[in-house]
C-alpha cells in the first residue's frame, strides 16, 4: 500500500484486520522525516512497514524518525524512474523518490520468496511442504523469511533488504561453479527458510 493517513482510518483497518490471515500486506512508511511519526495503515500490527533507502542501503532523509518507527524494513526508494501519464509529463516517465516507491519493491522481493519456496520445498520433497508455506504467507513467516536477506540498520529500528549478500555467502560456501553451485546456493537458502519456518 503506497499511501499513508496520520491517523487510522476505520474502513481500511477493518478491512486489513478481516484479510490478514491470508495475504501480507505492506505499505509505506511515510516521507515526513523528523517530523512525523509512522503513517497508518504502516503503523497497523497486522502490516509490514516499509522505509527507504538509497542503492547502497542507506537511510533516505525523508523516512519518519520519530518516537513512533516502527520496526520494519528497508529498501530502496530513491531516484526510482517509473511511467508517468504522459499529459503530466510528456516523456512518459519520471524520476521520484520515496516510502511509496520502495513499498512495491518490498512487496515484490516477498513474492519472489513466496515463488522461490513454494517450487523448492516442493522439489525437496518436504513432507510439510504444504504446512510450511502456509506459515511463509504470513506476516510473521514472511519476516522470518525476509531477516534472512537482511542486515540491520538504523539502530534496529529497521532492517535493509539485501538478497545479494545472502546468495553471494553461500555461493561463495558452495566450492562449484554453474549449475551444480546454483542448486546448492538455491538448495541451502531453502532449507535456511524452512528451518526457521518450522521453529516457530
Amino acid at each position: 500500500m503506497s499511501f499513508g493517513f496520520p491517523n487510522q482510518i476505520d474502513c481500511i483497518a477493518d478491512a486489513i484486520e478481516s484479510h490478514s490471515r491470508n495475504i501480507i500486506f505492506f505499505a509505506a512508511a511515510s516521507n515526513g522525516g523528523t517530523n512525523v511519526e509512522v503513517a497508518f495503515p504502516a503503523s497497523a500490527d497486522d502490516v509490514i512497514c516499509v522505509t527507504s533507502s538509497d542503492g547502497l542501503g542507506n537511510w533516505s532523509y525523508f523516512n519518519p524518525h520519530g518516537d513512533g518507527v516502527k520496526i520494519g524494513y528497508s529498501t530502496l526508494g530513491e531516484a526510482i524512474t517509473s511511467e508517468y501519464p504522459e499529459a503530466l509529463e510528456p516523456s512518459g516517465s519520471k524520476t521520484q523518490s520515496g516510502t511509496s516507491f520502495a513499498t512495491p519493491i518490498a512487496a515484490g522481493i516477498a513474492g519472489l520468496l513466496l515463488d522461490f519456496c513454494g517450487y523448492y520445498f516442493g522439489k525437496l520433497e518436504f513432507d510439510d511442504a504444504e504446512s510450511l508455506m502456509k506459515r511463509l504467507r504470513k506476516k510473521r513467516g514472511m519476516m522470518k523469511a525476509l531477516n534472512l536477506i537482511t542486515k540491520d540498520s538504523r539502530s534496529g529500528t529497521t532492517r535493509y533488504i539485501y538478497p545479494q549478500m545472502k546468495f553471494q555467502s553461500l555461493l561463495g560456501s558452495s566450492g562449484s561453479n554453474g549449475q551444480e553451485a546454483a542448486f546448492k546456493v538455491c538448495k541451502a537458502f531453502a532449507l535456511e527458510i524452512a528451518s526457521v519456518l518450522r521453529d516457530m
